[in-house]
């Protein structure tokens, strides 16, 4: 599970109250993903899984990492996820593809998706890293994620 918290100094008279210290607060947006990498994902169309050098969107010796993701309480905004979101390796981290965009469920760079709803993020890594994982700690909304 990954819980990115805020903590917020808020003057109230002469005490401060440290937002996220005092008792756990309940997150804005509840998401169950699932997480995966490979060259060749069946859940991407032929044109965008291609390398470049075939007429798709795959970088030379990158693989796909394909997260999908069912909001199961709240409304996640795509723009946090299009700007803020990462896949995380043991050297460094990786934004979001903008292939995403050319998936019939994939996350676009504005909008919502509410409670019930699900979306794709595509991310490329290195072909030869093993460890990876999805980052979501610089999201403005607090958000729970739970892999399935």
């Amino acid at each position: 599970m990954q819980r990115r918290k805020f903590i917020r100094a808020v003057s109230a008279g002469s005490a401060v109250v440290i937002a996220g210290c005092a008792g756990e607060s309940e997150p804005d947006v509840v998401l169950e993903y699932n997480i995966k990498a490979d060259q060749a994902p069946e859940e991407i169309p032929e044109d965008i899984r291609k390398s470049r050098k075939e007429g798709g969107r795959l970088e030379e010796g990158s693989k796909w990492v394909v997260v999908t993701l069912d909001v199961a309480e709240g409304t996640l905004d795509m723009q946090d996820v299009w700007f803020r979101s990462r896949i995380e390796t043991d050297e460094r981290f990786y934004d979001l593809a903008h292939a995403s965009d050319g998936l019939s469920s994939g996350i676009q760079s504005r909008g919502e998706i509410k409670q019930g709803g699900s979306g794709v993020a595509l991310y490329q890594i290195p072909t030869g890293t093993g460890s990876y994982s999805w980052n979501l700690e610089e999201m403005r909304q607090d958000v729970e994620a739970n892999e399935n």
